[in-house]
């Protein structure tokens, strides 16, 4: 058989005519994904007699090192899609930010509108019930001179004949689903203060959420607990409320002298301002609809103003001071480390102010949180308290399935002003809450308990949705797990596992529930079952590309910027769509912001903090802008065109195949991502091959040179260390310019290296102080790699193996590769003597960067990707196939983290069995094996996600839509045709013979039945996606493909294809 590339025009008519055949798929999939110009054969040679033809191939075919072409296409990208280079506006139509990067913009006189924006006759009448003063500073209804009522928000219609409208609301508002006109008026604040959480909980008629502030001298960090999954615990008819379940809990850390001293900056966070408090009750009774409805009355009197401030009182009086020396420390430590050179910089005066969430878990039980802020805020809300009920209207109970949404607006009126008719009656969908996150005023996204409602329900509805799913698909399951609970040795069994999660039985018994969960739990976002199902998804990532050339970490500063500050200054002059605006301009700059604001970097995490929504938008657009302007591979979201190998363009790291990540948050709540790059043309495996030849050697360095930095230039060198020593403090990444117009490298250079000196050198924390451990993986304590000779391949051996847990470092040294074993190299292996691999055993082979002992604490990095995102940054190479599988292994367990966060199935299900004897259900069914095992399975997956801290960012990003795992590729698992006949007939079967699959045996043991119920899950699973998904897909194909053999299309693995794309000729390969 000769083997032959493909040449541009059958490499063409292939990419556009795949899915006319399968065994086309197959050759599109398999080996279209890398370049195979840039694989070497186990026959061919790259050094000695023969090669010429071999390096020649290889020299036209591998990527020139990054050059000024790169530059300039990255920075050209970035710059067009830079959101700072916009201008930012607000449609008064729907209320949604502006960018005029991204989105369409209409500005129209107000007398040329669509005839739908002008209120009816009747609509107009409807107002009538609403004082004149009211509809003129709480609605959104603009009216004009000559009497014409417009469904305009007024707050941004500064200019009649320069109305502001996206072009969705422009062609007619009616149309735009979250439009005024389409009856999402959530009414203005006008000129009604600003209340605290605690304030506008007393004004509230639904109530359950709790709060707690934690305060010192120099932060302040306020915690919320939201609905419990029973609902609102009760409905106050009679407002404002002054009972104990209004008071916060707030702890002062630091000295009773300074809390004497401090205390009045802190007031604002839960003092009770009782004249503003019912000048919103005042607006209230004749806005909201749930204030009508419900019947609210709002007590005027003396006593009722008395009761508020003696509850103002006690507030105070409650106040726990901590004093202790050693909490002190603690909390400075703890509180530096979340916020690091940020936090000591700027003025200490200005306490930093951060807000998170503790959802409580489903019953209140302890799934061994060790997390100190939540235990403190689950015992904040007592547990020999009766069990919260639902809100009563009438003889039924105000569920959150099918009134969802004038149950929230009950519980934050300050938010919406209107009521809650026009809200989504059950599940908000993310379309949704993307649209209140994007509100001009930032209402929504400045609540942390609406936030955490939002983001608690998203988790517990998922679960519930997916259990209901399970339930007609593997009901088999659930029914075996109903039947089981029920098994006084099942019981026996969890209890012991729960007493003792470190023997062996507990470890196999969690094993198991784990398996089972599973199948709910994956489908929940941010939760650990979901990360736990990130690792076959790199696998199947890794089956395709090889293993990763690049692993990198990106954490943007969000609070550096400038459209975040920009929108926060707008919002604060409330100064929407004013053409005199310079913050709404694309020609303002940081210049431009206020001196309290730049030069404080205190108050610009605050502004950061403030606007979760803004923080994670920042942090979208930079991902986004990292795949396709940077990096050039897109996100799988974001395309639906599959790219192979001929249609890559270069980026920063060379031509790009793939790439798959996560996204996690850091210490300070801000959002960070790990991903895994794969190379098109260049990888490990082509590293540690072209090892044995001279010429490619020298390429490959130069490339190896130009995708990563380990080292900077003396004269960066110099100017950091002049300006640590004057000013004691560097310049920020941002306000460093780089060269508008690209001409060189070496002026680029200069100034990515200056960025890079300003994020990426290691400095102390109090990780690195953390016994042994830290101070063994401490960079200061151990340099990193330092090789003073140019970049070229080791062969590593150990001469001490080191202790990690007595902190003695391994000592391994580097030598030139010897000759003889390039020789062995370049001879390949024997098939013939049963060798699978090529021979060599005398260490692994590395390629190691230059990097001088002056660089041994910077952070190495791709300095086109740091000056670019002026993000902290670490971009790693991996730096041959010897270490390819060690480090992938570690990739995977670093980037899922599920091993810690899975190990309570045990006691999480022992407490849901509890629970479900002290609280039964009352539905028709509540008593059979299928509703017991989707209760059971439902509460545990719950009770993993329930007794964390969330930071706000994170949930916004969570509620918006968007999950943990990134990648260029979708996959699913396509079974082989015999299997699926197997499947076949085995459901084909009568049910008596597969009735044992929903019965639990008395005399077998209890590991014994939890290993049989896993098993039938994994089948459950293999079964769905078989008959399902390749039956399906098989019976699709048949009918297009003229009845082909089915045993011809077997996919291993395939890219996921919708339906309505596989029918339709005009669309093109996804």
């Amino acid at each position: 058989m000769e083997l032959r590339s493909l040449d541009e025009h059958e490499l063409d008519i292939l990419r556009h005519n795949y899915t006319k055949h399968p065994k086309l798929a197959l050759l599109y999939f398999h080996c279209c994904s890398l370049d195979p110009d840039t694989y070497v054969a186990n026959d061919e040679n790259l050094n000695g007699p023969g090669s010429d033809d071999v390096v020649n191939r290889l020299k036209l075919s591998l990527d020139e090192p990054v050059g000024i072409d790169n530059i300039r296409r990255c920075q050209e990208k970035v710059s067009r899609s830079c959101l700072d280079n916009g201008d930012v506006w607000a449609c008064a139509s729907c209320c949604e930010i502006l960018n005029s990067v991204e989105d369409n913009i209409k500005f129209e006189e107000i007398g040329s509108l669509h005839q739908n924006f002008r209120l009816t006759a009747k609509e107009v009448h409807e107002l009538g019930d609403i004082p004149e003063t009211v509809i003129a500073q709480h609605l959104q209804v603009y009216r004009t001179e000559d009497g014409f009522w417009y469904y305009l928000n007024p707050d941004l219609v500064p200019d009649t004949h320069h109305v502001v409208l996206c072009a969705l609301c422009a062609a007619d508002p009616k149309k735009v689903p979250f439009s005024i006109a389409s009856g999402h008026d959530y009414g203005r604040s006008g000129d009604l203060p600003d209340l605290n959480d605690v304030a506008a909980k007393c004004i509230s008629p639904v109530r359950s959420f709790g709060l707690s502030i934690v305060a010192s001298g120099k932060h302040s960090i306020g915690h919320s607990i939201c609905f419990p999954s029973t609902g609102p615990s009760a409905c106050s008819k009679v407002l404002p409320c002054s009972d104990m379940d209004c008071v916060p809990k707030v702890t002062f850390i630091e000295p009773r002298e300074e809390w004497r001293v401090k205390k009045e900056s802190y007031r604002n966070l839960y003092d009770l301002p009782v004249d503003s408090m019912y000048s919103w009750l005042s607006v209230l009774m004749n806005t909201h609809a749930f204030f009508k409805s419900a019947g609210i009355v709002v007590d005027t009197s003396e006593g009722a103003k008395e009761a508020l401030r003696t509850l103002e009182s006690t507030i105070h009086n409650l106040v726990d001071t901590v004093c202790s020396v050693e909490a002190t420390t603690i909390d400075e430590a703890v509180v530096s480390e979340r916020f690091g050179a940020e936090y000591a910089d700027g003025n200490p005066a200005d306490p930093v102010l951060t807000k998170s969430a503790v959802l409580k878990t489903v019953d209140g039980l302890d799934s061994s949180i060790t997390n100190a802020a939540v235990e403190a805020m689950i015992d904040m809300i007592q547990p020999l308290e009766p069990q919260t009920i639902p809100i009563q209207r009438g003889a039924d109970p105000f569920a959150e399935w099918s009134e969802n949404g004038e149950m929230i607006a009950g519980a934050f009126p300050c938010l919406f002003i209107r009521g809650g008719k026009m809200l989504p009656h059950g599940t908000w969908p993310p379309t949704f809450i993307r649209h209140l996150m994007l509100y001009y005023d930032g209402r929504f996204e400045k609540n942390t308990m609406l936030v955490a409602t939002l983001f608690n329900q998203l988790q517990r509805h998922t679960v519930v949705q997916q259990a209901a799913r399970i339930g007609t698909s593997k009901a088999a399951v659930l029914e075996k797990l109903g039947n089981l609970a029920n098994s006084k040795q099942f019981k026996l069994a969890l209890i012991n596992a729960k007493l003792d999660p470190s023997s062996s039985q507990a470890k196999r018994l969690n094993g198991y529930l784990l398996r089972i969960l599973s199948l709910m739990g994956t489908s929940v976002p941010f939760s650990p079952f979901e990360r736990a199902a990130t690792r076959p998804k790199l696998a199947a990532v890794r089956a395709r590309f090889g293993i990763a050339q690049h692993w990198v970490t990106v954490a943007p500063p969000e609070h550096h910027n400038l459209e975040l500050h920009r929108i926060a200054m707008i919002r604060q002059r409330r100064s929407w769509n004013q053409s005199d605006e310079l913050y709404r301009s694309k020609a303002c700059w940081f210049e431009d912001l206020p001196y309290s604001i730049r030069s404080n970097a205190r108050g610009m995490l605050n502004v950061s903090n403030t606007y979760p929504a803004l923080a994670a938008r920042v942090f979208d657009r930079c991902v986004r802008r990292i795949h396709d302007d940077i990096v050039l591979c897109k996100d799988t979201s974001n395309t639906r065109l599959s790219i192979d190998y001929g249609q890559r363009q270069a980026g920063a790291y060379g031509t790009v195949a793939a790439h798959a990540g996560v996204i996690e948050p850091q210490l300070d709540g801000r959002l960070h991502i790990h991903m895994n790059l794969y190379g098109s043309k260049y990888s490990p495996e082509l590293l540690s091959r072209v090892v044995c030849s001279p010429p490619l050697r020298d390429r490959a360095a130069e490339w190896l040179n130009s995708v990563c930095c380990t080292k900077l230039d003396r004269d960066i060198h110099e100017w950091r260390e002049k300006n640590l020593q004057c000013d004691r403090s560097l310049p920020k990444a941002f306000e460093i310019r780089l060269p508008e117009t690209v001409t060189d490298v070496v002026s680029f250079e200069k100034a990515a290296q200056k960025r890079a000196a300003t994020t990426n050198f290691h400095s102390h924390s109090s990780t690195c102080y953390k016994g042994k451990r830290g101070k063994y993986m401490c960079r200061l304590a151990r340099p990193s790699g330092v090789n003073l000779h140019p970049t070229c391949p080791l062969l590593v051996t150990r001469d001490r193996s080191g202790d990690m847990k007595a902190g003695v470092p391994p000592i391994v040294h580097g030598f030139p590769v010897p000759q003889h074993l390039l020789r062995s190299i370049d001879c390949g292996y024997s098939v013939e003597k049963g060798e699978a691999f090529r021979p060599h055993g005398e260490g692994p082979l590395v390629w190691e960067l230059q990097r001088p002992a002056s660089d041994a604490y910077m952070v190495e990095t791709n300095l086109i990707l740091a000056a670019l995102t002026c993000s902290h940054t670490n971009s790693s190479v991996i730096n041959g196939v010897d270490c390819g599988d060690m480090i992938d292994e570690y990739q995977q367990a670093y980037m899922t983290k599920d091993d810690v966060a899975l190990k309570s199935a045990a006691s999480a299900l022992h407490s849901a069995l509890e629970h479900n004897v002290k609280f039964p259900s009352h539905a028709d069914n509540s008593q059979t094996p299928l509703r017991i095992g989707q209760y059971l399975a439902t509460r545990t997956v719950n009770s993993f996600s329930g007794g964390h801290e969330w930071s706000h960012s994170l949930m916004v990003h969570a509620i918006t839509g968007h999950r943990s795992f990134l990648s260029s590729d979708k996959f699913w698992y396509i079974f082989p045709y015999s299997l699926m006949q197997y499947v076949n007939d085995l459901l084909s079967r009568p049910n008596s013979q597969r009735a044992n699959a929903c019965t639990v045996i008395p005399s077998k043991d209890v590991e014994e039945q939890l290993e049989d119920l896993a098993d039938l899950t994994t089948k459950s699973v293999q079964n769905r996606r078989v008959v399902q998904d390749v039956e399906l897909e098989v019976s699709l194909q048949m009918e297009r493909l003229n009845r082909i053999s089915t045993a011809e299309i077997i996919f291993p693995i395939s890219r996921r294809l919708s339906s309505s794309w596989m029918f339709n000729p005009r669309n093109k390969p996804t």
